[in-house]
């Protein structure tokens, strides 16, 4: 039984390795919030940050993928803070504030969106990515 424990343990680690020789190659790289704390990230930095529909995500959650941000890095927030809040399950933390994403935060504290005029949609593309398997 060790054995075959010894023996996945090594597949995962040869895994890990595999995906982040990929991810040494890459010039973008698209995870979730939470995504961007996976192991195979770790020790990783950018100098570009985007988060897309941030008006969803909470403060806390957009943490994760900032602390990848190098310290001379860019982030951009992508969304409409005046769209869907993010979705919060337990009542006593929107009470305290943590349900406000930074987007939010940010515009109520003087941050001047800036707003399209024209929204742009690509659904070929939307189809190609979602057909596409990503690491």
């Amino acid at each position: 039984m060790q054995d075959a424990k010894a023996a996945d343990h090594n597949d995962d680690k040869g895994h890990l390795a595999h995906q982040r020789a990929i991810l040494e190659e890459a010039e973008v790289v698209c995870s979730t919030c939470a995504g961007a704390d996976h192991p195979v990230l770790q020790g990783k930095d950018f100098g570009c940050v985007l988060i897309d529909e941030a008006g969803q995500t909470t403060e806390l959650a957009v943490l994760v993928p900032l602390m990848k941000m190098r310290k001379d890095g860019v982030a951009t927030l992508v969304g409409d803070h005046r769209q869907l809040p993010p979705t919060i399950s337990n009542v006593e933390v929107d009470v305290e504030g943590l349900g406000t994403s930074l987007f939010e935060r940010l515009s109520s504290h003087g941050v001047e969106p800036f707003m399209l005029d024209i929204q742009y949609r690509i659904p070929a593309l939307n189809f190609l990515l979602a057909r596409t398997d990503f690491v």
